[in-house]
C-alpha cells in the first residue's frame, strides 16, 4: 500500500515538473522572439527599430510597394505585461503577437508597431511602461514621433490604425491628437481603462486623457470595433457602454476569445 501511494505521488510530482516545465518553455523571452521571428521569415518581412522619442519602438515591415497617400499602422497589446494580478513581468515581449498575426493579412502597405520595450530592451525598460504608465504622455509622444516619422518615410498624408486590446487605446488617443489619421480598426480592444479596471476590480491605470474627451475629439474618424463575445478580458459589453452615443463607431460581435478574435 505504501508502495503504491509513493508511486502515485510521484506520478503527480512529475506532471507537475512537466507542467511547470512546459509553462516556462512557453514564457521564455527568447521562446517569444523566436514566435515573432517564425513570423516575420514566413511572411518575408522586414525588422527595423524606429528612433521614436523619448522610447524607440520594435517595427515590422510588410515590404510591399507603396500605393496611394495611406499608410496602415498596426499597434500590438500589452503583451506579456503581468505573470499573474500582482506580479508585473519581466519583459512585455507578447507570447503570440495578434497585430502582427493581423498585419501580416494586409492587401496594402502595412507597418507594425509594437509597445514601448517589446522586442527590444534599454535602461529605459522599467516595469511602468508596460503597467501603470502602459499609456503616460511620454508613451503616447513615442508614437506621435513614430508616426511622424513613418509618414516621411513613406511618403504619406494620411494613416489608418489598428489596434489591439491595449494598442487599441493608444490608437484612440493619437485619433484624437492627430488630424491626419482616417479610420481605426480595433479587435478586442481596450476603449474605456476606468471600466476595464473596475470591472476586474484592479487597481487603476495612471492616465492623462478622458475616455468622453477622447471619442468626442475623433469625430472626424471612422471607427469599427470587432469584440469577442466569449472574451473574459474586455467583455464586449465595455465597448458598447463606452461607444453607445457615438455615430461614428461601429461594434461587431465575433464568436472568439480574447488571443484570437480577428485571426
Amino acid at each position: 500500500m505504501r508502495s503504491l501511494i509513493k508511486n502515485i505521488w510521484k506520478a503527480r510530482i512529475l506532471r507537475a515538473f512537466f507542467f511547470v516545465a512546459i509553462l516556462t518553455g512557453c514564457t521564455t523571452l527568447e521562446s517569444r522572439i523566436d514566435t515573432k521571428t517564425d513570423i516575420v521569415q514566413q511572411n518575408a518581412l522586414q525588422q527595423k527599430i524606429i528612433q521614436s522619442s523619448p522610447y524607440p519602438l520594435f517595427a515590422i515591415d510588410n515590404r510591399k510597394a507603396h500605393t496611394g497617400n495611406v499608410t496602415n499602422i498596426y499597434i500590438e497589446g500589452d503583451g506579456y505585461s503581468w505573470y499573474n494580478r500582482t506580479t508585473v513581468s519581466k519583459n512585455p515581449t507578447p507570447l503570440d503577437p495578434v497585430a502582427l498575426h493581423l498585419m501580416t493579412k494586409a492587401d496594402n502597405t502595412a507597418i507594425y508597431l509594437a509597445r514601448p520595450c517589446q522586442y527590444i530592451t534599454g535602461d529605459y525598460c522599467d516595469s511602468s511602461l508596460w503597467s501603470d504608465d502602459r499609456f503616460s504622455p511620454e508613451v503616447i509622444q513615442s508614437y506621435m514621433s513614430a508616426l511622424d516619422t513613418i509618414k516621411r518615410q513613406e511618403g504619406a498624408n494620411k494613416i489608418n490604425l489598428v489596434g489591439y486590446s491595449g494598442g487599441a487605446y493608444i490608437a484612440l488617443i493619437l485619433s484624437a491628437l492627430r488630424d491626419d489619421i482616417q479610420t481605426v480598426t480595433t479587435y478586442a480592444g481596450l476603449l474605456d481603462p476606468p471600466a476595464w479596471t473596475r470591472h476586474h476590480g484592479v487597481a487603476p491605470l495612471n492616465l492623462t486623457y478622458d475616455t468622453h474627451w477622447l471619442l468626442r475629439e475623433s469625430l472626424s474618424v471612422s471607427f469599427v470595433h470587432y469584440c469577442g463575445t466569449q472574451d473574459d478580458i474586455i467583455p464586449c459589453s465595455l465597448n458598447e457602454g463606452a461607444i453607445r452615443q457615438w455615430n461614428n463607431h461601429k461594434l461587431y460581435r465575433l464568436k472568439a476569445n480574447h488571443s484570437n478574435i480577428g485571426m
